[in-house]
């Protein structure tokens, strides 16, 4: 029962089976190599579905970057609009000085002109002063023994000479 019977071989039922056995292995063949580009143009499907999903990413953050900038630049125009309408205050309210006072607008205007040919001239100017600009501290001894505080125990001795 197990052992298959010899067929008589018949021409036409061989070449028949032959042509069956061919199609069937090339059917496969192409089933398989059908199945080998269906997986990889599923990778790369996933794949460019990735590169999307990040393109998309890194556009948003982009845009907000750009929206992020753009709120900068605008808020720095008001800001550097506001500033030029201070300094023009200034500069007429300067004006406004120079014409009660005189002369002083000619000096800064001079100062200025030698500035900008000499860098170092403002320097020098800026740092320059009066002995009037300093005021002498009065009792200036006792504050600078303020730090030495005395306990009840201690006794501080105080040198003032009196002149």
């Amino acid at each position: 029962m197990g052992v298959l019977m010899e067929l008589q071989p018949h021409p036409e039922l061989r070449r028949h089976v032959e042509h069956l056995n061919f199609m069937l292995y090339h059917t496969q063949q192409d089933l398989d190599n059908a199945r080998a580009y269906a997986n990889q143009t599923h990778l790369a499907l996933a794949t460019h579905a990735d590169a999307i999903k990040m393109l998309a990413h890194d556009r948003k953050k982009l845009r907000l970057q750009r929206a992020k900038k753009d709120a900068t630049i605008v808020r720095l125009r008001a800001k550097i609009a506001s500033l030029e309408a201070t300094v023009k205050a200034q500069e007429d309210q300067l004006r406004e000085m120079g014409e009660d006072d005189g002369g002083v607008l000619q000096e800064e205007e001079f100062y200025v002109a030698n500035a900008a040919n000499d860098p170092l001239y403002l320097w020098d100017i800026t740092f320059l002063s009066d002995d009037d600009d300093f005021e002498e501290d009065e009792f200036t001894e006792e504050e600078d023994y303020e730090f030495l505080e005395a306990g009840p125990d201690d006794f501080v001795a105080i040198d003032v000479d009196e002149e």
